[in-house]
């Protein structure tokens, strides 16, 4: 699973990249929302991470663009405000989850375990076509006729 933090704060990007990353998943991180859509266009993550109080691009507008580019990848907002306005907006722009700071490893793990299930690509005998086109089972049909009595 490929994962893009977009996070303004130095020190807590670096524990949410760390924190990613020692799950086994390809981590990418920038630094404010306009940086945050350039890496989302070129890496085409399946969740992404965003603070909502960025500069050059903020993380409701970060939102609404992820949207006209996928409206299906995951995305969770991360704000350190207890602002209930900010969290109708994320919702009405379809995120997925909404995290308040400070974000610890007991709210960041359950999550990433969470959207990975969800994210899992087919096996790879899915995937190759020679696996596709063999068949699976056979199925015969058998008729059996039973006899009715008949009232006279």
């Amino acid at each position: 699973m490929k994962v893009l933090i977009v996070e303004d704060d130095a020190p807590l990007r670096v524990f949410m990249k760390d924190t990613v990353e020692s799950q086994g998943f390809e981590t990418f991180t920038a630094e404010n929302g306009l940086q945050g859509l350039e890496k989302f266009k070129k890496v085409c993550p399946d969740l992404v991470f965003s603070d909502i109080n960025m500069p050059k691009m903020n993380g409701l507008e970060l939102l609404e663009e992820v949207r006209k580019i996928n409206s299906n990848v995951i995305v969770v907002m991360v704000t350190a405000f207890d602002c209930e306005e900010y969290a109708i907006k994320a919702m009405a722009l379809r995120a997925n989850n909404y995290l308040k700071k400070p974000v610890l490893h007991n709210e960041l793990l359950p999550l990433l375990k969470k959207y990975a299930s969800l994210t899992q690509k087919p096996t790879e005998s899915f995937e190759r076509p020679e696996e596709v086109n063999k068949p699976t089972f056979s199925l015969s049909l058998y008729s059996v006729i039973f006899p009715v009595p008949v009232d006279s």
